[in-house]
């Protein structure tokens, strides 16, 4: 389709390996052509109410679980569920990986049902994931940890919590050993002054729908996508 001067739109992982997603992802800059990848994650409301407040993260941890579809036979957990979440600790986490330290195990047969990746980057970020397809609960969280605030996303309930320091915890103006013994109420005001807490509610959106006008604006103005075909081959290559 690339090769006939046709724009693309591909469903995640963009590849099964990171040497066929280069193949494309040549193919679409010498054409010319928009090559977008379906991480649709990244149209969720609830990572757009954290990602002005999580720059340069310190730590991350998530979460993606979910009962087994019968579909995806083909493919183990990290392609068919942390996919997500690689490409959105790569779209938080400006570096290069340094060590990946990663486990999986297999439930059914076949390909991993359960995997559990530990990512450690050049700037010093850590992000720790985990994928299971043979739960009972669905969860799609993500926690992030930076050094201005912390946001806890529920991708599934479009919600987000930040909490973020006071100047005077930030600037280590508060000595914590001096401070007496405190009652409730006044550990609840502590919290309140220096650790404030914000929760927000996004209305229901169809990121899908976003995702699919995101790609017919970058056909028709020519700007890139929001999830270009090289963030889909970097979030395979990481998986791979």
């Amino acid at each position: 389709l690339l090769n006939r001067g046709v724009h693309l739109l591909v469903e995640k992982p963009l590849c099964p390996t990171a040497a066929e997603a280069d193949e494309l992802v040549r193919a679409a800059r010498s054409k010319g052509l928009v090559l977008q990848v379906g991480h649709v994650e990244r149209f969720n409301p609830a990572l757009a109410a954290a990602l002005p407040h999580v720059s340069g993260p310190k730590y991350i941890e998530a979460v993606r679980a979910g009962r087994f579809t019968f579909r995806s036979t083909d493919t183990g957990a990290v392609l068919d569920l942390m996919i997500h979440d690689i490409d959105l600790v790569l779209c938080l986490v400006s570096a290069p990986v340094r060590r990946i330290d990663a486990l999986g195990i297999s439930v059914l047969g076949g390909h991993e049902d359960v995997a559990n990746a530990r990512l450690q980057f050049e700037c010093g970020c850590v992000a720790v994931l985990s994928a299971c397809r043979v739960g009972y609960e669905a969860v799609r969280r993500m926690h992030v940890w930076s050094p201005k605030a912390f946001a806890s996303m529920d991708f599934a309930a479009r919600t987000t919590t930040l909490v973020r320091p006071s100047e005077a915890l930030l600037r280590r103006e508060i000595d914590l050993g001096a401070l007496a013994p405190a009652t409730p109420e006044q550990k609840d005001r502590f919290l309140e002054e220096h650790l404030r807490r914000q929760q927000c509610q996004a209305e229901a959106v169809d990121a899908l729908a976003l995702e699919v006008a995101d790609f017919v604006e970058s056909v028709r103005t020519g700007r890139p996508p929001r999830v270009t075909g090289e963030d889909g081959r970097n979030a395979v290559a990481l998986a791979e």
